[in-house]
């Protein structure tokens, strides 16, 4: 066990979205940057980990929390045949998760990912007592137009109406979104809408030394739906006599993408299902990409291929402004044109330092809300009587020696952040308190001493 004075980051995750994509990809992104700055952090989830190798890397470092027992609720799998309800048997699971980890671990910064997620959280309480930050992932959240709705009447109501609530934080995904959200959101304190942009979901991407010279085809990420607009993409290599690659997650999108290459005479590269360094090398291949999605709440495909090629998107697509500063943004009558003239010119020396720079300063941003407003003043109560007396406390420990663990028992674990005159020893799956300046440390932990860091 590896302790050090640092902070600790809870992330709900439902586990059908712990995939290499869409809320997956954002929440990969998310671990990396926060065991880059080296904090710890948990996923707290509704089920057991997915067997998709997505959490492998991660063993060891990340600990996944799964509630003891989970809801299996057959009447939401029927009424959500066609459209879907509020998912109330997936915040019970989530709830439950989260108070098992709330056992175990005191928290400086909850990042919730879905509706349901907000809900368990805010149904105890726990954003009154810690930051918790929502990413507008779906375009309900984000005051956008809905134009491809998955979910059943009202339930988008439900959705604006967790996001409303005061002292939950919305992370914009763009400043676009952000100027859709104040006038949704119009009667929410300005300081609880921030835009925090998503973080490249593969660091290999910011390697820009690895790009290699000879690069083959127009990229396109994403499945074959009509919310990618896929038809706009195989109008273009016809028009344009351009070669093309397509991502896609299923074997499903990959039959109809083939279908439509061989149809039209494109010469055409299909990969399914690719991930990390392999899904990297090939998006590092691209000579150009395409992404003429109508509707995105951010895009995290053309981040991706912007890392790596000329990019281009339409400007009648309002999410496409997003990426202005990285993308080239046309009418669709240019592209054609367009992909033949930026064909194989990678990406150039200024384009990558501010892509880095836009990197860093998004990892800037998130350190900022981790942080803590500190107070000297010591709350009186049963805890702070135990560290006076002991002088090193494992949060475990304390929680399990309470008659129970309500709500008043989260809250005042989750104010100890706050406290001054406490120091905080996280491990990846450990918690211990101690009074600041003291050396105590728990026996069995191995050659500590030479793991401490101070946080700054």
């Amino acid at each position: 066990m590896t302790l050090k004075l640092t902070k600790r980051i809870g992330m709900l995750v439902a586990r059908n979205n712990f995939v290499y994509r869409g809320v997956g990809a954002y929440a990969k992104s998310i671990i990396d940057w926060a065991l880059a700055q080296g904090y710890h952090i948990d996923i707290i989830s509704d089920a057991a980990v997915r067997n998709n190798g997505l959490f492998d890397q991660y063993q060891g470092r990340v600990q996944w929390i799964q509630p003891d027992e989970t809801f299996d609720d057959k009447v939401y799998k029927e009424l959500s045949s066609f459209s879907k309800p509020f998912d109330t048997a997936l915040s019970l699971n989530f709830r439950n998760s989260l108070v098992k980890a709330l056992r175990r671990h005191t928290y400086d910064l909850i990042i919730t990912n879905v509706g349901e997620a907000l809900d368990a959280v805010t149904s105890i309480g726990l954003h009154k007592y810690c930051t918790v930050l929502h990413p507008t992932h779906h375009e309900s959240e984000a005051g956008l137009v809905v134009k491809h709705d998955i979910f059943s009447p009202g339930v988008t109501d439900h959705y604006r109406a967790l996001c409303n609530l005061p002292d939950v934080h919305l992370a914009c995904q763009s400043d676009w979104v952000f100027d859709n959200a104040i006038q949704q959101y119009s009667t929410k304190d300005a300081a609880e809408l921030v835009v925090v942009s998503p973080l490249i979901p593969e660091p290999e991407l910011l390697n820009f030394d690895t790009l290699p010279t000879q690069r083959w085809g127009v990229g396109f990420v994403g499945p074959w739906e009509p919310r990618k607009n896929p038809e706009a993409y195989i109008d273009a290599l016809k028009k344009s006599g351009l070669p093309g690659v397509v991502l896609v997650p299923s074997d499903t999108s990959a039959k109809k993408f083939k279908e439509r290459f061989e149809k039209e005479g494109i010469e055409y590269k299909i990969h399914v299902g690719v991930t990390g360094e392999v899904k990297t090398k090939i998006i590092q291949s691209l000579a150009a990409a395409y992404h003429p999605a109508v509707s995105e709440t951010f895009g995290l495909g053309a981040l991706e291929t912007a890392h790596t090629c000329p990019t281009v998107l339409l400007k009648k697509n309002d999410w496409s402004h997003a990426h202005s500063d990285y993308t080239l943004i046309v009418d669709e009558d240019q592209v054609p044109e367009l992909l033949k003239q930026v064909y194989g010119a990678g990406v150039d020396k200024e384009l990558q330092t501010q892509l880095l720079e836009r990197h860093n300063t998004i990892s800037q941003e998130l350190c900022t809300l981790v942080q803590r407003d500190i107070t000297d003043k010591v709350p009186k109560n049963n805890f702070y009587t135990e560290l006076e007396k002991t002088g090193l406390v494992k949060h475990e420990d304390f929680t399990q020696s309470q008659a129970s663990f309500c709500t008043d028992e989260i809250y005042k674990m989750l104010k100890i952040p706050t406290i001054g005159s406490v120091e905080i020893l996280h491990s990846y799956n450990e918690t211990y308190y101690r009074n600041k300046g003291s050396d105590l440390l728990p026996d069995k932990s191995a050659n500590p001493l030479a793991n401490l860091f101070s946080f700054e």
